[in-house]
């Protein structure tokens, strides 16, 4: 492994309007669960959005209902993250020199009272041409982490807990359950996981899977990748480390269950939408 593999930042995923309305009410999961936060946002990479974010100390869980998904066609995603600036551009040369191609961009946020500012670098790898399933590494911009308050390490680094502590208002409450997400299982396209793969290898993730079984290890997470062409893409089940595990299980509509330290989801693939003339992709 190396130092400057990228850390666990997010995952993100489409529910069935039920479930998300239903883990967006849930006092369960406010009360005795994580922090949770709905948000609604407009930045230049995804227009305006909204969705749900269930966050840990250093990670986030977050949702969007299908009828509404931040791109056309989603499914799922992970956000991957470096923690001292210009690192992406390391990872940005393992790719290229691993012949991977990935876009990279600015993404700006509206500010309130500011305008539109730098939110993040991004750089995102082509997962065998759909944007149903994407893999995003991010590096959030010095200026922007400042704006929100956020405290840097002694050593100049911009971290997750920081900028999560600073937009949610405060640490977490040690009594919430949550502590953080430490694996997350996707269910792909034999083509999108043997990409996937492939980056997650470049940019420093090692095997940890048994025989027949596809594991990256990274820094601080196991990503498990199910090649699957017969069933809908997207997470299955995100791993978490829990001050006390979710008994009984607690169910999200249908399609969503918390039980034990696993949160378990049947995919759903957001419908593709027709995108408007000036909205960002």
């Amino acid at each position: 492994m190396t130092g400057t593999a990228p850390l666990f930042d997010h995952v993100f995923l489409v529910l069935d309007d039920d479930a998300y309305a239903a883990v967006a009410g849930s006092s369960f999961l406010r009360e005795d669960f994580a922090r949770v936060k709905l948000k609604r946002l407009t930045s230049s990479i995804a227009g305006t959005y909204a969705g749900v974010g269930v966050a840990g100390s250093n990670t986030i869980v977050e949702f969007f209902p299908a009828s509404a998904p931040p791109f056309p066609g989603l499914c799922a995603g992970l956000s991957l993250s470096f923690e001292r600036p210009g690192t992406l551009r390391q990872a940005r040369d393992r790719l290229a020199a691993a012949g991977l191609p990935a876009r990279s961009e600015l993404v700006h946020r509206d500010v309130p009272g500011a305008g539109s500012r730098p939110w993040y670098h991004l750089l995102e790898p082509e997962l065998d041409g759909d944007h149903g399933i994407r893999l995003m590494l991010a590096e959030v911009a010095g200026e922007y982490f400042d704006r929100v308050g956020a405290r840097r390490g002694d050593d100049g680094t911009l971290a997750r807990s920081g900028y999560l502590d600073a937009a949610l208002g405060g640490p977490p409450d040690p009594g919430l359950a949550l502590v953080d997400v430490s694996g997350v299982t996707l269910r792909l396209t034999p083509a999108r996981t043997a990409r996937l793969a492939a980056v997650l290898r470049a940019l420093g993730y090692t095997d940890a899977g048994t025989a027949g079984e596809i594991a990256l290890r990274g820094p601080d997470s196991l990503l498990r990748l199910v090649a699957d062409d017969t069933a809908a893409e997207g997470v299955t089940a995100v791993d978490l480390v829990l001050r006390r595990p979710v008994t009984p299980p607690r169910a999200f509509g249908p399609s969503s269950t918390l039980d034990g330290s696993t949160w378990s989801f049947v995919p759903h693939a957001a419908p593709r939408r027709t995108v408007e003339a000036g909205e960002a992709r």
